[in-house]
């Protein structure tokens, strides 16, 4: 494997296909990033580019393994700009308006986990498309072996080198990848009692029972702002809990990720009919959303993973697999290199870019970096990792998140 990377890599890196894509697709998002200021520019001129290339690459040049397009472009696209963020943030360059949040509100480094979230449950509707092919529980647990495992990891690696944490983000030993790795188990076990087509019902009255149990007990005050660590729960009582937001946000996730995988790929008017049916939702959800914040006072909450930020979560995502899916019907882009890679390896792209953004910081003081540092550095973080990826694609080494 070790060899393999070695000798095609800098190939990969150096491809004339590769580069332009990263020059179109990524730098535009590090400069996003890092200079706000100018988005509207920025993206205005990337996605003028995008659309310019669209228009004159045939719909022939399609990659045929994977039909579904949009679908790949936007997991791609989520997960990219998550792993931009994770780094990005740790500069003084990145704004500090957009960091994750303490208790409530929303940023943009807050919708990152929700995301990630619903590309996890839209993935797992490949499982759960009849109720007569559920894989087992054995089938679950080792689906899902890996990446508890690497939760495991992060946590001792964490401790052991005292590396900077929030412990009231998740926990003391928590950390996202147990949760990740807990959710297939969880509805594994859920649609050994429910059928799966009641998924989004399901995961939205889950959502409302957890959201009454923060707002009309103590809940939600022992979440935020208890002092108590006496035990096992008390010490990671914030993964535990958000489990629950979590849960139901895969559990809606996958009434949309049935519809993509029962639908017939290559029939225009049914992907139209696809398209109008989330637009209406998409409002729905945005209005829902609206209601929750002005009507019931709610607020969003990414550590508590309330009903606000379930809804929230799935109301940016719907809304971004629309976009996707209005650009595949009326522009046909083929899949781009990048795309196709981060898409297939989602889970070896994220941890690897945890592993590296660690090793930055433990190697040199982010905050004090100069904004050219900062833009070197993000620059070569995604090369690498981008490069790796494709690596593994051309391979075909495959691990699904």
């Amino acid at each position: 494997m070790g060899s393999v990377i070695a000798s095609f890599l800098p190939r990969c890196v150096m491809s004339r296909h590769f580069l332009w894509e990263f020059l179109v697709l990524i730098m535009p998002q590090i400069w996003v990033f890092l200079f706000p200021d100018w988005a509207l520019p920025i993206l205005g001129c990337g996605t003028l580019l995008i659309i310019f290339l669209c228009w004159f690459r045939p719909a022939s040049g399609r990659i045929a393994s994977d039909p579904l397009v949009f679908f790949s472009l936007s997991r791609a696209a989520i997960m990219i700009m998550c792993v931009i963020g994770i780094l990005a943030v740790d500069f003084q360059a990145f704004p500090r308006r957009f960091v994750k949040t303490e208790t409530m509100g929303t940023s943009l480094m807050d919708i990152g986990v929700g995301i990630v979230t619903v590309s996890l449950g839209l993935s797992a509707a490949r499982h759960y498309q009849n109720d007569a092919s559920f894989p087992s529980m054995v089938t679950a647990v080792r689906s899902t072996a890996v990446t508890l495992l690497i939760g495991l990891a992060r946590m001792v690696l964490v401790k052991g080198v005292d590396y900077q944490e929030h412990v009231s983000e998740y926990g003391v030993h928590w950390n996202f990848f147990v949760t990740l790795g807990m959710l297939p188990i969880m509805v594994a076990l859920l649609f050994r009692l429910f059928r799966s087509r009641h998924a989004f019902l399901l995961g939205l009255a889950i959502a409302s029972l957890y959201q009454a149990a923060l707002s009309f007990t103590n809940l939600q005050s022992w979440l935020l702002f208890s002092s108590d660590r006496s035990n096992l729960i008390a010490q990671n009582r914030e993964g535990l809990f958000s489990l629950f937001g979590y849960l139901a946000i895969t559990l809606m996730s996958l009434r949309f990720g049935r519809r993509i995988f029962s639908t017939p790929p290559m029939e225009a008017t049914a992907w139209r009919k696809v398209l109008r049916e989330w637009m209406g939702i998409s409002g729905l959800l945005w209005t829902m959303l609206g209601f929750l914040l002005k009507v019931c006072g709610l607020e969003v909450s990414r550590r508590l993973a309330n009903l606000p930020f379930c809804i929230w979560s799935l109301a940016v995502a719907i809304s971004w697999l629309t976009a996707a899916l209005a650009l595949d019907i009326f522009l046909r882009p083929q899949l781009s290199i990048i795309a196709e890679a981060v898409s297939r390896n989602q889970l070896p792209f994220f941890l690897l870019a945890n592993l590296l953004t660690g090793a930055i910081n433990l190697a040199m003081q982010t905050l004090l970096a100069s904004t050219l540092t900062a833009v070197l550095i993000l620059t070569a973080y995604m090369l690498f990792s981008l490069g790796l990826m494709v690596v593994l694609c051309r391979n075909k080494i495959f691990l699904r998140l």
